[in-house]
């Protein structure tokens, strides 16, 4: 069966993750198998851009606050336009307003959950009872956290692994090396590099930390952090503080995979995650992996076999990793080759993209079994 699907993101319009890049990529792999993918976002937003190079279908939507009728209208104009089957929703905002078209309509309505975005609280009883018919997430974690809640729905939630490109993009060796002369690398530097949004929740203060104690170390370490966020500033006065000449802020980035090519090793601080995109990407392009001990990654590393999982907020343990396996290329080596089988076996979009069309097939399924029962 093939299906017609909404995917609606309420985010900022200078807002740009793993959500925004998990929704794109996973459209054009449900297209794929023959899917028709919409979508609804805010006007002049990154992820409007995004959808207009990619020549994607979209509508802008105000998603002004969570009684904003209009915006519920025209995602319901829209639904009815397009003969949609099944909304896909990225916020709680996104629940509350596309959700309530998608009853208007009576189409079944998924929420998809990066991070844990409900808490045991009476208000998000409603708002998951009522509003969606289920949810899908991206780690185990996630979906015990909301099973422990007393008056959540049974069989309510759904974990499907994120995908990843097990065969990315390589460029030529000239490309990378001019990379390097850009950003003023030295040949006998070794790169770390992290990528996110420029947030409390990526952690990025404890990496300029480590930055910090490599500097008066001596060591022959750049730290490159990609993203743009509300943090940029902070961090930047963070780094002339330190009067650190280690440590760039190269923001956003179309063509991340150059510099996934040109790193040594990837560092991961976030405080708290879901599945981070970012260690599969940094896994598929066989580069060694230090992360923070949060949610979803530990469903990804198993610490000192395909990677290294540190505590949270400690940039001493973040430094002392890096001293440790930097200097042994033999053991990065071992760290690269058991990170992509890892990603190979577990983490595809082939895997996802099969998993998830039998997770749409069965809730469009069970919602109109249940719709026609009720009527």
């Amino acid at each position: 069966m093939r299906y017609n699907i909404l995917f609606s993101n309420a985010v900022k319009p200078t807002s740009w993750g793993g959500g925004e890049k998990w929704m794109l990529q996973a459209a054009k792999r449900l297209e794929d198998k023959g899917h028709h993918c919409f979508f609804a976002c805010r006007k002049k937003s990154l992820l409007e851009q995004k959808l207009q190079t990619k020549k994607r279908p979209y509508i802008t939507v105000p998603f002004s606050n969570s009684i904003d009728i209009y915006s519920v209208l025209k995602i319901y104009r829209i639904i009815k336009q397009n003969n949609i089957h099944v909304i896909i929703c990225s916020t709680n905002l996104d629940i509350k307003l596309a959700g309530l078209a998608g009853r208007l309509a009576g189409i079944p309505v998924i929420s998809r959950q990066g991070l844990a975005l409900i808490s045991n609280k009476f208000k998000y009883k409603i708002l998951v009872k009522y509003f969606t018919d289920s949810i899908v997430t991206n780690t185990l974690s996630i979906k015990q956290q909301y099973e422990s809640y007393p008056w959540f729905p049974k069989n309510h939630i759904r974990v499907i692994y994120n995908g990843v490109d097990i065969h990315p993009l390589l460029f030529p060796a000239p490309i990378i090396q001019q990379l390097r002369k850009d950003y003023h690398i030295e040949p006998d530097e070794k790169i770390i590099l992290s990528c996110g949004r420029l947030n409390y929740q990526k952690g990025f203060s404890f990496l300029i930390k480590t930055a910090l104690l490599a500097a008066n170390s001596q060591k022959k370490w750049k730290f490159i952090i990609l993203g743009e966020g509300s943090m940029r500033k902070k961090l930047e006065n963070q780094i002339r503080k330190h009067r650190l000449s280690n440590v760039i802020l190269a923001g956003h980035q179309e063509e991340t995979d150059k510099f996934y090519q040109m790193a040594d090793i990837f560092v991961l601080t976030s405080l708290f995650e879901g599945t981070p995109n970012v260690v599969l990407e940094a896994m598929a392009h066989h580069l060694p992996v230090i992360a923070t001990e949060v949610n979803g990654v530990k469903e990804i590393i198993e610490s000192g076999k395909n990677g290294y999982s540190i505590p949270s907020q400690n940039a001493q343990a973040v430094y002392a990793q890096l001293e440790e396996i930097l200097p042994n290329t033999e053991r990065l080596h071992q760290l690269q080759e058991a990170g992509y089988e890892t990603v190979k076996t577990k983490f595809s979009w082939e895997k996802f993209t099969l998993e998830f069309n039998d997770y749409l097939h069965d809730v469009i399924s069970n919602y109109e079994k249940n719709h026609h029962k009720n009527t």
